[in-house]
């Protein structure tokens, strides 16, 4: 069993993009009302940015590591991790090397 294949070390909720048209018959696309509970690997990310805050930010950035069989994440899902409510960040970031190391990751936002 290697790093990529064995449960995560923390417990989340995530809310899985769901499409739906609105009463003027636009297609819109949400995170789902019913959470799915998962393990995952969360680590923090460091960034570069350069605002006008002079190094102060408020944005807390994680990585999110998913087993093989969690359900794929779109751009408008949500995870739930320790009380809080995190955004997806971008596209998933696929990893398909060879089949040892392929995954998937993340990149959750609040803030």
């Amino acid at each position: 069993m290697t790093l990529l294949t064995r449960p995560g070390r923390e417990s989340v909720v995530l809310y899985p993009e769901v499409t739906e048209t609105d009463s003027d018959g636009n297609v819109r696309t949400r995170p789902s009302d019913t959470g799915v509970p998962s393990s995952a690997t969360v680590q923090p990310v460091t960034t570069n940015d350069d605002d006008d805050n002079a190094g102060y930010s408020s944005v807390a950035t994680y990585r999110l590591r998913l087993p093989r069989n969690a359900p794929v994440l779109g751009a408008q899902s949500a995870v739930e991790w320790r009380g809080d409510r995190y955004a997806i960040v971008g596209d998933a970031r696929v990893y398909n090397g060879s089949r040892r190391t392929a995954h998937v990751d993340y990149v959750i936002s609040r803030g």
